[in-house]
Protein backbone atom coordinates (compact mmCIF):
# COMPACT_ATOMS: atom_id res chain seq x y z
CA UNK A 1 0.00 0.00 0.00
CA UNK A 2 1.45 3.51 -0.79
CA UNK A 3 0.87 6.06 1.73
CA UNK A 4 -0.71 9.17 0.28
CA UNK A 5 2.05 12.28 0.58
CA UNK A 6 1.16 15.23 2.50
CA UNK A 7 3.76 17.77 2.04
CA UNK A 8 3.68 21.11 4.28
CA UNK A 9 5.96 23.92 3.57
CA UNK A 10 6.26 27.53 5.11
CA UNK A 11 3.16 28.70 3.53
CA UNK A 12 0.99 25.93 4.63
CA UNK A 13 2.32 26.31 8.41
CA UNK A 14 0.35 29.18 10.55
CA UNK A 15 0.19 27.23 14.02
CA UNK A 16 3.26 26.01 15.79
CA UNK A 17 2.30 23.92 18.67
CA UNK A 18 5.33 23.88 21.35
CA UNK A 19 5.78 21.42 24.44
CA UNK A 20 7.48 23.00 27.20
CA UNK A 21 7.81 23.28 31.05
CA UNK A 22 5.74 25.21 33.48
CA UNK A 23 8.70 24.72 36.43
CA UNK A 24 9.51 27.95 38.34
CA UNK A 25 12.65 27.30 38.96
CA UNK A 26 13.97 26.34 35.19
CA UNK A 27 17.34 28.36 34.54
CA UNK A 28 17.43 31.84 32.92
CA UNK A 29 18.91 30.26 29.83
CA UNK A 30 15.77 28.11 29.71
CA UNK A 31 13.22 30.88 29.95
CA UNK A 32 15.24 33.42 27.31
CA UNK A 33 15.43 31.05 25.34
CA UNK A 34 11.42 30.43 25.71
CA UNK A 35 10.91 34.41 25.37
CA UNK A 36 13.22 35.06 22.63
CA UNK A 37 10.90 31.54 20.67
CA UNK A 38 7.95 33.66 21.41
CA UNK A 39 8.74 36.65 20.29
CA UNK A 40 10.10 34.76 16.80
CA UNK A 41 6.49 33.53 16.38
CA UNK A 42 5.43 37.06 16.75
CA UNK A 43 7.69 38.39 13.91
CA UNK A 44 6.83 35.54 11.87
CA UNK A 45 2.92 36.20 12.38
CA UNK A 46 2.35 33.04 13.96
CA UNK A 47 0.05 31.85 15.91
CA UNK A 48 1.27 29.82 19.71
CA UNK A 49 -0.41 26.45 20.23
CA UNK A 50 0.72 25.52 23.83
CA UNK A 51 -0.41 23.99 27.15
CA UNK A 52 -2.40 27.21 28.73
CA UNK A 53 -0.31 28.01 31.42
CA UNK A 54 1.32 31.02 32.96
CA UNK A 55 4.48 30.04 34.51
CA UNK A 56 7.72 28.59 34.38
CA UNK A 57 8.91 28.48 30.16
CA UNK A 58 5.15 28.04 29.17
CA UNK A 59 4.33 31.37 30.46
CA UNK A 60 7.57 33.46 29.60
CA UNK A 61 7.21 32.25 26.35
CA UNK A 62 3.29 32.78 25.88
CA UNK A 63 3.98 36.81 26.94
CA UNK A 64 6.29 37.44 24.48
CA UNK A 65 4.56 35.69 21.99
CA UNK A 66 1.65 37.85 23.03
CA UNK A 67 3.52 41.31 23.20
CA UNK A 68 5.03 40.71 19.44
CA UNK A 69 1.57 40.28 17.83
CA UNK A 70 1.59 36.47 17.53
CA UNK A 71 -1.72 34.82 17.66
CA UNK A 72 -2.38 32.59 20.71
CA UNK A 73 -3.98 29.50 21.65
CA UNK A 74 -4.28 27.69 25.05
CA UNK A 75 -5.28 23.82 25.63
CA UNK A 76 -5.48 23.32 29.24
CA UNK A 77 -7.87 21.11 31.94
CA UNK A 78 -10.51 21.83 34.20
CA UNK A 79 -8.54 21.48 37.13
CA UNK A 80 -5.72 23.62 36.23
CA UNK A 81 -8.44 26.37 35.48
CA UNK A 82 -9.70 25.67 39.21
CA UNK A 83 -6.27 26.04 40.28
CA UNK A 84 -5.67 29.10 38.28
CA UNK A 85 -2.97 28.02 36.65
CA UNK A 86 -4.70 28.78 33.24
CA UNK A 87 -3.78 32.36 31.49
CA UNK A 88 -6.78 34.45 31.17
CA UNK A 89 -5.65 36.40 28.35
CA UNK A 90 -5.03 33.69 25.63
CA UNK A 91 -7.04 34.94 22.01
CA UNK A 92 -8.45 31.07 22.40
CA UNK A 93 -8.67 29.37 25.22
CA UNK A 94 -9.65 25.47 24.96
CA UNK A 95 -10.44 23.64 28.22
CA UNK A 96 -10.95 19.83 28.28
CA UNK A 97 -10.72 17.12 31.03
CA UNK A 98 -8.52 15.29 30.86
CA UNK A 99 -4.43 15.30 29.96
CA UNK A 100 -5.08 12.82 26.84
CA UNK A 101 -7.51 15.22 25.74
CA UNK A 102 -5.30 17.99 25.86
CA UNK A 103 -2.61 16.74 24.27
CA UNK A 104 -4.58 15.51 21.29
CA UNK A 105 -6.17 18.82 21.36
CA UNK A 106 -2.11 20.13 20.87
CA UNK A 107 -1.10 17.61 18.64
CA UNK A 108 -4.15 18.31 15.86
CA UNK A 109 -4.28 22.29 16.35
CA UNK A 110 -0.56 23.12 15.30
CA UNK A 111 0.67 22.59 11.60
CA UNK A 112 4.02 21.65 13.31
CA UNK A 113 5.64 20.91 16.63
CA UNK A 114 8.59 22.49 18.77
CA UNK A 115 9.97 20.71 21.87
CA UNK A 116 11.47 22.98 24.83
CA UNK A 117 12.97 20.99 28.25
CA UNK A 118 10.32 20.51 30.18
CA UNK A 119 9.36 17.63 32.33
CA UNK A 120 7.61 14.14 32.61
CA UNK A 121 4.54 15.80 30.80
CA UNK A 122 6.47 17.53 28.53
CA UNK A 123 8.47 14.44 27.39
CA UNK A 124 4.99 12.71 27.55
CA UNK A 125 3.95 14.91 24.97
CA UNK A 126 6.82 14.88 22.64
CA UNK A 127 6.98 10.61 22.71
CA UNK A 128 2.78 10.70 21.67
CA UNK A 129 3.80 13.27 18.88
CA UNK A 130 6.27 11.15 17.50
CA UNK A 131 4.71 7.90 18.00
CA UNK A 132 1.59 9.18 15.83
CA UNK A 133 3.97 10.52 13.25
CA UNK A 134 5.50 6.65 12.89
CA UNK A 135 1.77 5.28 12.89
CA UNK A 136 0.53 8.01 10.12
CA UNK A 137 -1.93 9.60 11.91
CA UNK A 138 -0.64 13.03 11.24
CA UNK A 139 2.32 14.07 8.80
CA UNK A 140 4.13 17.25 10.75
CA UNK A 141 7.41 18.09 11.47
CA UNK A 142 8.34 17.73 15.13
CA UNK A 143 11.86 19.61 16.26
CA UNK A 144 13.85 19.77 19.48
CA UNK A 145 15.33 22.84 21.06
CA UNK A 146 18.28 21.52 22.43
CA UNK A 147 18.81 24.79 24.77
CA UNK A 148 22.36 24.47 26.64
CA UNK A 149 22.12 20.74 25.58
CA UNK A 150 19.39 20.13 27.99
CA UNK A 151 17.84 17.41 25.71
CA UNK A 152 21.00 15.57 24.68
CA UNK A 153 19.85 12.64 27.36
CA UNK A 154 16.67 12.18 25.41
CA UNK A 155 18.39 12.52 22.24
CA UNK A 156 20.69 9.89 23.21
CA UNK A 157 18.30 7.16 24.38
CA UNK A 158 16.39 7.73 20.99
CA UNK A 159 19.86 7.02 19.03
CA UNK A 160 20.62 4.01 21.68
CA UNK A 161 17.31 2.62 21.15
CA UNK A 162 18.33 2.84 17.31
CA UNK A 163 21.65 1.08 17.67
CA UNK A 164 20.15 -1.54 19.59
CA UNK A 165 17.17 -2.26 16.68
CA UNK A 166 14.44 -1.30 19.16
CA UNK A 167 13.50 2.17 17.50
CA UNK A 168 13.39 2.01 13.53
CA UNK A 169 16.29 5.14 12.49
CA UNK A 170 13.22 6.24 10.05
CA UNK A 171 12.26 8.45 13.06
CA UNK A 172 15.64 10.37 12.19
CA UNK A 173 13.52 11.30 8.65
CA UNK A 174 11.49 13.58 10.49
CA UNK A 175 12.84 14.56 14.30
CA UNK A 176 15.08 17.31 13.83
CA UNK A 177 17.26 18.00 16.87
CA UNK A 178 18.37 22.26 16.49
CA UNK A 179 20.04 23.86 19.04
CA UNK A 180 18.70 27.24 19.12
CA UNK A 181 14.91 28.25 18.49
CA UNK A 182 15.70 29.87 15.23
CA UNK A 183 17.21 26.56 13.77
CA UNK A 184 14.02 24.69 14.86
CA UNK A 185 11.49 27.31 13.76
CA UNK A 186 13.42 27.40 10.23
CA UNK A 187 13.20 23.47 10.14
CA UNK A 188 9.75 23.16 10.24
CA UNK A 189 8.80 25.90 8.93
CA UNK A 190 10.96 24.98 5.68
CA UNK A 191 10.20 20.85 6.05
CA UNK A 192 8.36 18.77 3.73
CA UNK A 193 7.22 15.96 5.60
CA UNK A 194 4.78 13.54 3.84
CA UNK A 195 2.89 10.37 5.58
CA UNK A 196 4.92 7.48 6.88
CA UNK A 197 3.82 3.65 5.68
CA UNK A 198 4.11 2.59 9.44
CA UNK A 199 5.51 -0.57 8.38
CA UNK A 200 8.03 1.12 7.56
CA UNK A 201 8.76 2.16 11.54
CA UNK A 202 7.76 -1.16 13.67
CA UNK A 203 10.76 -2.44 14.71
CA UNK A 204 9.06 -5.63 14.77
CA UNK A 205 8.64 -5.43 10.68
CA UNK A 206 10.61 -5.36 7.42
CA UNK A 207 12.45 -1.73 8.49
CA UNK A 208 15.21 -0.02 7.85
Amino acid sequence: MRWPATLCCMSDIKRITVFSGSSTRADQVHLDAATHLGTLLGERELTLVFGGGGVGLMGAMFQSAKASGAGTIGVTTRQFVKLEQAVPDCDEMIVVETMAERKRELIERGDAILVLPGGLGTYEEFFDAVVGRTLGHHSKAIALVNIDQALDPLHQMIEDGIHRRFISHGVRDFLHICQTSEEALDRVLHSKEELIDPSRMVPSGDWQ
